[in-house]
């Protein structure tokens, strides 16, 4: 068993961290080809594309993973195309008001790059990964998710080299989400019988799902966004740099968590164990993610994206902190409380964060600048940290 949790550690491990590899070479090349106000408005265009982007993922990137492992063929097939259907109808649905947030808020010197990037981003929602997941095929995952992103982010970095306008990043983005769906859509159906849709429960279930991930995402998803209301869009560059470097530490967090997730749900008598050896996995992870920021946060910034575009040390420091805390979260929440179907106790925790992660990152970097929305977000990913320890506290005992 240990062999076998290895080797799907390290095919999740490999299908997360290509993309992320080859988006570090795409945004040091894009760092090279905007200016200040621009690097700011793709940054914002992700946090708010990102956020939508829980909203049109309906709640399956929670739940879902869990279902498709303990279902047949033929009711794996009826659980993509209810997500299918019902992710594509909020897509359409909430793109206007997305596009119509961003321009309220994007610097006016970056606000069509920026709305690219936030269309870009909405399209993630549609993605399979989530499925893929479940069935705990890294294989596949690499071939319809991770692949075309790293083809589209090499192909936009070669045609930025050569000379193309910004518009190609986003664009090539926009083009890999679309195609990649498309051809798991096909390939689904050629190899999967019809077979029955969700039952209500399920849907109830996915509605607090979605409200819990929405909830969360507004501090900490839609963080840059928060931050960038109460400080200069040159000290939004500058976070936005240090926010890179999360967003990376999270790729990683979330192929661990996703390599697990299935593995925690498929034998009901084994889960605690294997809840406890999630949550410690999760726990040195933050650890080492906690101490690549205090160290070498700031050096590989500047190295990446060029001094002007530098983190902060402060900033780096207590993004650190935040991702050590979100690192423990992932795992309690999506490992044992999901896997448990304590759905509500998920709701209930990101409500706490939100309440007091968002006046903190607005009243802290009012106060402080950008270090103190770092802070803020750090307090609110302690604070769902903490309440998830105390509910989780029975199940990594008993199940």
């Amino acid at each position: 068993m240990t062999d076998v949790l290895a080797r799907r550690v390290a095919g999740f491990a490999v299908a997360t961290l290509a993309p992320a590899l080859s988006g570090v070479v795409l945004l040091a090349v894009l760092a090279r080809h905007v200016a200040a106000a621009e690097w700011a408005a793709v940054a914002l265009g992700q946090s708010v594309g990102l956020l939508a982007a829980l909203v049109v993922s309906c709640g399956w990137t929670l739940v879902g993973p869990s279902a498709v492992a303990v279902a047949t063929a033929a009711e794996r097939r009826g659980l993509y195309e209810s997500a299918l259907r019902s992710r594509t109808a909020v897509l359409a649905a909430s793109l206007p008001l997305a596009v119509a947030t961003g321009w309220l808020i994007l610097p006016a010197g970056g606000r069509g790059l920026g709305l690219a990037v936030l269309a870009a981003m909405m399209l993630t929602g549609l993605s399979p990964r989530w499925f893929l997941v479940g069935t705990g095929d890294a294989g596949q995952l690499l071939r319809f998710e991770g692949g075309p992103i790293v083809v589209a982010n090499l192909a936009a970095a070669l045609a930025l080299v050569l000379g193309a306008p910004v518009i190609v990043y986003p664009t090539a983005l926009a083009v890999a989400a679309v195609g990649a769906v498309a051809a798991f859509t096909a390939r689904v159906r050629r190899q999967l019988p019809s077979g029955a849709t969700e039952r209500p429960g399920d849907r109830r279930t996915r509605v607090a799902a979605t409200a819990t991930e929405v909830v969360g995402g507004v501090y900490s998803t839609a963080n840059v966004a928060l931050v960038a209301t109460q400080v200069t869009v040159a000290a939004v560059a500058g976070y936005a740099s240090g926010w890179r470097l999360y967003q990376w530490g999270m790729v990683v967090l979330v192929g661990v968590c996703q390599a697990l997730q299935g593995w925690v749900a498929v034998e009901p008598s084994a889960r605690p164990r294997r809840f406890r050896i999630a949550l410690a996995a999760h726990a040195a992870l933050g650890l080492l993610g906690l101490l690549a920021f205090a160290v070498v946060g700031g050096p590989l910034t500047e190295l990446l994206f060029g001094s002007d575009l530098r983190v902060p040390e402060d900033v780096s420091i207590a993004l650190g902190l935040a991702f050590f805390f979100l690192s423990l979260n992932t795992s309690l929440g999506r490992h044992v409380l999901a896997t448990s179907r304590r759905v509500r106790e998920l709701l209930v925790s990101t409500v706490l964060g939100a309440a007091v992660g968002v006046p903190a990152v607005l009243l802290l970097s009012a106060a402080h600048g950008a270090a103190g929305g770092a802070v803020g977000l750090a307090g609110a990913e302690a604070v769902v940290c903490g309440y998830q320890a105390v509910v989780a506290r029975a199940l990594l005992r008993h199940g």
